[in-house]
């Protein structure tokens, strides 16, 4: 017989266990990969697309570019000018000098307009002594920048454009230089007199303005290669072969997108190319950025199942002792009975509704006199005890999930920032304020708070038909307060005093501290009451008893007056005063020195 009570208790008691945890594990396990997968593939669609904008835009700026260029290489009036400007001895005449400067002024006036050029430079054969610049003409040796001369005279002769990265003299730097990415055209002017370069410095200020708009720009290496996977912009000083291979590149190419580990890192590759001109964009991004955000949620699902997993034994064990109980009933009765003893004198717990429908069921068969009577207790104490388990059985913790899980959703699809998320954190917490039984005093700052919550989702009910101004004295705030004592006094404002208003609605919430006491006022400009019901809720308030208000106003007024008076006792009900057609005023007072429950 033990061996049976034993077993069926705990059978029961891990298949509740099981029925309540499992759901709950399967639901947290699926929502972690799920969230893992959505973060990189949303950060994978994001580098792309602001990549193939940023790609867009340097398009927009090479075609620019090239079409400035063309314009001086076509330019006649340059052509003119710079054509047997020089003599013999390679000299120039100072009123040529002059000529040139202002023809030059007015070329590359086009060039300096443009956000994206730092400087420009025309260089000719013809004559090597001098350079044509955006400040005017100058003697070549005494420019201090000379790198892109270099490159211009060692670069295969078959090559008509080319782009590069190379130091630019800066006294300001802290190495005597910066990078600068520097666009050559080789330009045949004057052929029989040999070739010609035009040199663009771009600012490196721009390229940083068109890729900080990318997500994570702040973790993330952003590179900008030509054809041959030579780099001509980096936001970082760390060179890209640092993560990636050439091979990995070349994959690059064929999948747009990478997971590469390098040791105990890995990183998000996104890779795009330029639909116009041979140039790569490649962003690199630690993945341990985005584990930040999956460690939130391992966290927030890690959290949930500890609540779930405490609240789940909690209720198991009670509804499996609950349960258990009958059977533990039976099992002692029919010891009892075997045992010789009168069932007569067999006494159960009081609260044991289970043992004590058993009891008077196996009662009945020794006094049939009384079968009716206690048929129809036990029926009505069965439907009691079938209501009592039912509400116990509901579970707030449930509806805590259901709306936070639609308030992610809902950040999902709309973003942080939306109504739809604020309504549901402000809903949630004001649920778990009011259910939370554990507490019945709070401070008055904490259910102001809530009060300004429940305030918020009236507003957004109501389409802000009313407003609502507060006067709270500071002092206030940490004063001890019946919990919930102010919200039903608002919700009788909102629901009776707005409910004809259309707009212009007005609700003012007062709070000061008066010596010993603290008073609470609540003020609205709506409908007000007539005389004859003004009358009538003052006598319910002024009852020494509770009594069963009929009309809808007086229900929360009533409750919040009888918690007053059982609180504190006489002397603090509530004061209304009200005008049918100009609003109602409630106050309130109680004692500031109260301690808390």
């Amino acid at each position: 017989m033990h061996a049976i009570k034993k077993t069926t208790f705990w059978r029961n008691f891990i298949w509740l266990i099981l029925l309540v945890l499992t759901p709950i594990m399967l639901l947290n396990t699926y929502y972690f990969f799920y969230w893992s997968h959505d973060i990189k593939q949303q950060e994978m669609d994001n580098d792309t697309k602001f990549l193939t904008l940023a790609g867009q835009s340097l398009d927009t700026i090479l075609n620019d570019i090239t079409q400035l260029i063309s314009l001086l290489e076509f330019d006649d009036t340059l052509n003119d000018a710079i054509e047997g400007l020089f003599d013999a001895r390679g000299q120039i005449s100072p009123a040529k000098y002059i000529y040139l400067n202002n023809v030059l002024e007015n070329t590359f006036r086009t060039f300096i307009g443009k956000p994206y050029i730092h400087s420009a430079y025309f260089y000719h054969e013809k004559n090597d002594k001098f350079i044509f610049t955006t400040e005017g003409i100058r003697n070549l040796s005494e420019i201090a920048d000379k790198s892109w001369l270099d490159s211009y005279q060692n670069t295969d002769e078959e090559a008509k454009y080319w782009a590069e990265l190379r130091p630019f003299p800066s006294p300001s730097a802290a190495q005597g230089h910066v990078d600068m990415l520097s666009l050559f055209r080789k330009v045949p002017i004057f052929s029989d007199y040999g070739n010609g370069v035009i040199v663009l410095n771009l600012n490196r200020t721009y390229f940083d303005s068109l890729f900080q708009n990318i997500p994570n720009i702040r973790d993330k290496k952003i590179y900008m290669m030509d054809g041959n996977h030579k780099i001509l912009y980096g936001n970082t000083p760390e060179p890209i072969g640092e993560v990636l291979t050439e091979a990995d590149l070349l994959q690059l190419e064929q999948r747009q997108h990478l997971i590469k580990k390098n040791g105990k890192d890995t990183f998000l590759v996104s890779y795009v190319e330029s639909k116009v001109y041979d140039w790569k964009y490649v962003s690199i991004l630690p993945t341990v950025t985005l584990l930040g955000k999956l460690e939130f949620m391992k966290k927030m699902n890690l959290l949930i199942l500890a609540l779930s997993l405490v609240i789940g034994l909690l209720l198991a064990l009670r509804y499996t002792v609950k349960t258990y109980r009958p059977i533990q009933m039976m099992v002692r009765i029919i010891r009892h009975h075997n045992e010789g003893k009168e069932i007569g004198s067999f006494r159960v717990n009081e609260n044991d509704e289970y043992g004590f429908i058993t009891l008077n069921i196996i009662r009945s068969f020794l006094a049939k006199n009384d079968a009716m009577r206690q048929l129809t207790e036990s029926m009505l104490l069965q439907r009691e005890a079938e209501l009592h388990a039912l509400q116990s059985q509901i579970n707030p913790h449930f509806l805590y999930n259901i709306l936070e899980t639609i308030n992610w959703e809902a950040m999902n699809l709309l973003g942080r920032d939306n109504l739809i998320s604020a309504l549901m954190l402000r809903l949630s917490s004001n649920l778990r304020y009011v259910t939370d039984s554990r507490r019945s005093v709070v401070s008055l700052e904490e259910d102001l708070r809530h009060v300004r919550d429940y305030i918020y989702m009236q507003e957004m009910l109501h389409q802000h038909r009313f407003s609502v101004i507060y006067r709270v004295d500071q002092a206030a705030l940490n004063r001890p307060v019946l919990k919930l004592l102010i919200q039903p006094l608002v919700e009788n404002s909102v629901q009776h005093g707005m409910a004809e208003r259309v707009s212009g609605g007005r609700i003012k919430l007062a709070v000061e501290l008066r010596a010993a006491l603290v008073r609470i006022r609540i003020i609205d400009n709506g409908g007000g009451m007539a005389k004859e019901k003004l009358a009538q809720l003052r006598a319910v308030l002024a009852a020494p008893s509770p009594s069963s208000p009929t009309e809808g106003r007086s229900v929360g007024i009533a409750n919040v007056n009888q918690r007053l008076k059982l609180k504190y006792g006489a002397g603090y009900e509530l004061r209304v005063v009200s005008t049918a057609g100009r609003g109602t005023a409630v106050t309130l007072e109680f004692p500031s020195e109260t301690a808390a429950e």
